[in-house]
């Protein structure tokens, strides 16, 4: 066993945050695998991480246990150099802060789809984060990373926020000023909290400056509390009336009326989608399959990550008995949603018709780990255990 300083073999610095700074190390302990190590800044913030650490271990806990590949992994505390850190896996990419450029002055707005796509993936790993009663208290761009493969956006730095703010005085609240709910400043935060930071950012990104902003404290404080934003639309003519609508309610000043919940803000950004699944169901009807094969193509380049989609293409090519290109919707679908239990089922299935039961079985036991619908897990289970009795 190493000793715990040696646990840590430092690779290049990745840049400072309101906590400490975030260095890219290999630990040694997990063969070289590369993680982020976040080190606090001095003597204060580190107390305040150990205190933490004591006073919450639920929580702590409640982080190593998650994962959802919208949230960057959290895998505990350590000591390198002699200082306690956090440890958290490392994304290959970038942060939106990077992608969007500088919040203090205007610049070109980010391709709105590419907007639409990105916030869906933070809304669906807030409604996990929700779901297991954690809330993040500091969603910005700079908390949001955007994996190179996939162009997959994962929050991070749960919990951070709680740490900087014991370090201050009493009376100071959590967050970053210019992304917090009007019931932050006065430390009354809520779920509904985060959404309203979703949507300031979301803003943000597709308007090309912030809805609230000044050049001190004090003027942002009022800005947030009495001005209304300037609909995003009227700064970026591409930003439709239903996503206008959606971010100016996430905008709400009182919590009451803005989203009630994660999931109801997810279910907004994905209602054209499933529209528009819907169409494609309706051209395959008619008979016009191409059509309704180019639309749901296009959509999976909007949306790479939306199992429903896959599911949709997949199900249209197995019915028509064209495996070879069932399978390489399913193949595409379960790389970018490796968590869906039902994408690793149906590819299963198709693999079969290919007489590839070999390569099924363990794709078809994964789908029993992720955890299928009590019909589909029968299924499941009665499957792979035929094809073993049968050396398949």
């Amino acid at each position: 066993m190493k000793n715990a300083w040696e646990r840590f073999q430092f690779v290049k610095r990745l840049g400072r945050g309101g906590f400490g700074e975030a260095l890219l190390v290999r630990d040694q302990n997990e063969g070289g695998r590369p993680v982020v190590i976040k080190v606090p800044h001095d003597d204060d913030t580190e107390r305040a991480l150990i205190q933490e650490l004591i006073n919450n271990a639920v929580l702590h806990a409640s982080l190593k246990e998650m994962y959802h590949p919208n949230i960057v992994k959290y895998l505990g505390f350590d000591k390198y150099e002699s200082h306690y850190v956090m440890v958290m896996d490392y994304v290959k990419g970038t942060d939106v802060r990077k992608i969007i450029g500088p919040f203090n002055r205007d610049r070109p707005p980010m391709d709105l789809n590419r907007a639409v796509r990105l916030m869906r993936h933070v809304c669906t790993g807030l409604v996990a984060a929700h779901n297991a009663r954690l809330q993040h208290n500091d969603i910005k761009p700079e908390n949001i990373l955007v994996q190179e493969e996939g162009d997959l956006a994962k929050l991070t730095d749960f919990g951070v926020s709680r740490i900087r703010q014991s370090t201050v005085s009493s009376g100071t609240v959590a967050g970053t000023f210019p992304y917090m709910a009007p019931e932050m400043w006065h430390g009354q935060g809520c779920f509904q909290s985060d959404l309203w930071s979703v949507g300031i950012t979301f803003y943000e990104m597709v308007a090309g400056r912030l809805p609230f902003f000044a050049d001190n404290v004090g003027d942002i404080k009022q800005k947030i509390d009495r001005d209304d934003p300037v609909p995003p639309g009227e700064l970026n003519p591409r930003v439709d009336r239903r996503i206008q609508q959606l971010i100016l309610k996430a905008l709400e000043k009182n919590p009451r009326q803005r989203f009630q919940s994660a999931q109801e803000m997810l279910s907004a950004l994905e209602a054209d989608v499933d529209g528009q699944i819907l169409q494609a169901r309706e051209l395959f009807r008619e008979g016009k399959a191409k059509e309704a094969e180019a639309l749901l193509q296009k959509l999976l380049d909007f949306h790479p990550s939306e199992a429903k989609l896959y599911l949709t293409l997949g199900d249209f090519y197995n019915r028509n008995f064209r495996w070879a290109e069932g399978e390489k919707v399913l193949q595409r679908g379960v790389a970018n949603c490796p968590q869906h239990a039902r994408l690793h089922f149906c590819l299963a299935l198709v693999l079969a018709n290919l007489n590839n039961r070999r390569e099924a079985v363990p794709v078809l036991e994964r789908a029993v780990q992720l955890g299928l619908s009590a019909e589909q897990q029968v299924h499941a289970e009665r499957l792979v255990e035929g094809w073993r009795a049968r050396g398949e």
